[in-house]
């Protein structure tokens, strides 16, 4: 079913009709948000994304049972596995589709008063790091209409996102943009 959600229909059409969305309250209003920058357009609804980085496709599903990260690069497919280290800590597992590098980001945590949070890259090159800034007012513990910002190697993304998001789903947000960068360009920062 991915495979032609991929190849034929939309991904706004994909976002509703191939992920499993977390449900909320009743009469919660929620809207499709956006997320953009010159090199990506990501379209969020309720805890899951599709869209793109570049050249590089990615369909995000966010449920109560599990998390989902689909990407694809030309007509390679290419599962993220989201699990926990044995530190606890949320990370993100794929093959980049061009050059079949393993890869794994980790989520190492966030810092509240400056609004950042902090990532881990490795790779048989090493391991590097990686920070997603959030500027944005925070409501009911939600970043409001944030800017994101992320260095990925020679790639400096400046995110406009006219939804919220939670700093739960924020991390979440992050894994995500790292690994479609990765998957988009193979770079990651110098070690």
């Amino acid at each position: 079913m991915i495979r032609s959600l991929f190849g034929t229909t939309s991904l706004s059409l994909a976002l509703f009709a191939g992920m499993s969305l977390s449900a909320r309250g009743e009469g919660h209003e929620h809207k499709v948000g956006e997320m953009r920058d010159e090199a990506l357009r990501i379209s969020e609804f309720d805890h899951g994304m599709a869209g793109n980085v570049g050249e590089t496709l990615l369909l995000f599903s966010m449920g109560s049972k599990s998390v989902d990260l689909v990407l694809r690069k030309g007509r390679d497919l290419t599962p993220a596995k989201f699990s926990r280290d044995s530190e606890g800590k949320l990370q993100a597992e794929f093959t980049a589709p061009k050059s079949g590098t393993k890869y794994v980001v980790r989520f190492l945590g966030a810092n509240v008063e400056e609004q950042t949070l902090a990532y881990e890259i490795t790779s048989p090159m090493g391991t590097v790091s990686a920070t997603l800034e959030v500027e944005a007012e925070i409501e009911n513990a939600h970043f409001q209409q944030p800017t994101m910002k992320l260095d990925l190697a020679q790639h400096k993304f400046n995110i406009k996102f006219d939804g919220e998001s939670c700093w739960n789903y924020t991390s979440f947000i992050g894994l995500t943009l790292i690994s479609a960068g990765i998957a988009e360009y193979e770079e990651v920062p110098a070690p």
